[in-house]
């Protein structure tokens, strides 16, 4: 019963009416636009509405083989570069390694020097305690020398005569100090000659 009623009273209402004949018109309206989109999926399309894709298309191509190229060659780029830094890290490492075995050899050059020097110098300095040494004898030996001749030439004499022959013992004694110490001379003379080629 309520059923009824509310058909009766809608079929008399006359808004319910009108929006029922809105929504009919909607719906047939709708299956109206797919009924459309459906013949134009269906109908055969011009040509020349598919000019500008395919121009559009052809010139991406066209850069898409440009990029392929340019992707090549850098590609070709890049490995060349990478061999170069592979050449260049060798040779790094060769002049690293090289450099560190001068300066090993420098280091040992430079202790060897430094011990050469030394005993150079001490050598030196031992020879010129010598020489020092042999001056004094000289000295030394030459007025022992001195005093002998005067003993022996004047032993009683007049201080005229002791300076006479003091006078004559001095012109002769260099003489015979240079024959007494000529095998010392003639060794020291080699030994500066030895140290002057070292």
């Amino acid at each position: 019963m309520h059923s009824i009623y509310h058909t009766l009273s809608s079929l008399t209402n006359p808004r319910l009416m009108e929006r029922k004949c809105v929504g009919h018109q909607r719906c047939i309206r709708a299956d109206q636009t797919k009924q459309l989109f459906y013949m134009g999926l269906t109908r055969p399309v011009p040509l020349h509405m598919f000019l500008p894709f395919l121009k559009a298309t052809r010139s991406l191509a066209r850069i898409n083989e440009a990029l392929q190229d340019q992707l090549e060659e850098a590609a070709l780029a890049n490995q060349g570069l990478s061999r170069d830094v592979a050449q260049l890290t060798q040779a790094w490492r060769q002049a690293t390694q090289q450099l560190e075995r001068r300066e090993v050899e420098w280091h040992t050059e430079e202790v060897a020097f430094n011990d050469y020097f030394a005993s150079e110098h001490n050598r030196l300095l031992a020879l010129w305690r010598e020489v020092v040494a042999l001056r004094r004898q000289f000295t030394e030996l030459r007025h022992q020398t001195s005093r002998d001749f005067a003993q022996v030439i004047c032993p009683k004499a007049s201080p005229d005569c002791i300076l006479s022959s003091k006078a004559e013992r001095e012109k002769q004694a260099p003489l015979a100090i240079i024959e007494h110490l000529s095998p010392k001379n003639s060794k020291l003379s080699s030994n500066l000659k030895t140290n002057h080629k070292l």
